[in-house]
């Protein structure tokens, strides 16, 4: 599958920094300028999970300063009600929890049809059923290898069988992310079981920015 894409997750700077989306837009710069293949952006409503993040805004400051796609994962109830929002901010791929929604197979045509690349997400707890009846139409495929809803989580080992039988239901070229607890220790299994996607926040911005094109480069087992 080539070398993974490495995601860069902002949300351990906004935790880091109290919630300041400038830091948050900062880090996203110097991590495209070391490396980094998309920024990842995750909307938390504290209703689909305890946690509540930021919003559109985010997206919108993100898209007037780094070129790199902007991935956002919407872990939010019902992602249709917002997802145009998103769209319009400039988000160009979106994954959402087709348990959260009423009509998952609409959003992904929804989201396809605005240009935007429709992604489908499953959690810890949710089975490869779960996901099954929208295989044709997903442009990707997010597997949460730790809770979801809080960064700084340990990686689950348990999950990579479930992205092993993601890679085996979607065949070897659909972008499949990794999502949790991702470090140069445990890059290497996620990949092996078919990640070809990796998102990683604490482990890309902790310390000093300098050091981070080392980081992608540890991620990608380079």
């Amino acid at each position: 599958m080539g070398r993974p894409l490495v995601a860069a997750s902002i949300l351990a700077v906004w935790d880091a920094s109290a919630g300041d989306i400038e830091a948050c837009v900062a880090a996203a710069v110097a991590a495209e300028a070391s490396g980094a293949d998309w920024i990842h952006v995750d909307i938390m409503d504290g209703r689909f999970v305890p946690k509540i993040t930021f919003g559109s805004e985010m997206v919108k400051a993100l898209k007037k300063r780094v070129k790199i796609p902007l991935d956002v994962h919407l872990m939010v109830e019902e992602p249709g009600v917002q997802m145009e929002e998103y769209i319009r901010a400039g988000s160009d791929r979106i994954t959402f929890h087709p348990s959260a929604s009423r009509n998952p197979k609409g959003r992904l045509e929804l989201l396809r049809e605005a240009g935007v690349v429709a992604g489908l997400a499953l959690n810890v707890g949710e089975t490869l059923g779960r996901f099954e009846p929208f295989k044709g139409l997903v442009d990707q495929v997010l597997v949460m290898t730790v809770e979801a809803g809080r960064g700084g989580q340990a990686f689950l080992p348990s999950m990579l069988e479930k992205v092993k039988g993601v890679r085996a239901m979607v065949g070897p070229d659909l972008p499949l992310v990794a999502d949790g607890g991702v470090n140069a220790e445990t890059a290497a299994g996620a990949v092996a079981a078919g990640a070809n996607v990796l998102v990683a926040g604490t482990a890309l911005f902790k310390g000093d920015y300098g050091e981070m094109g080392a980081r992608i480069k540890a991620l990608r087992g380079e």
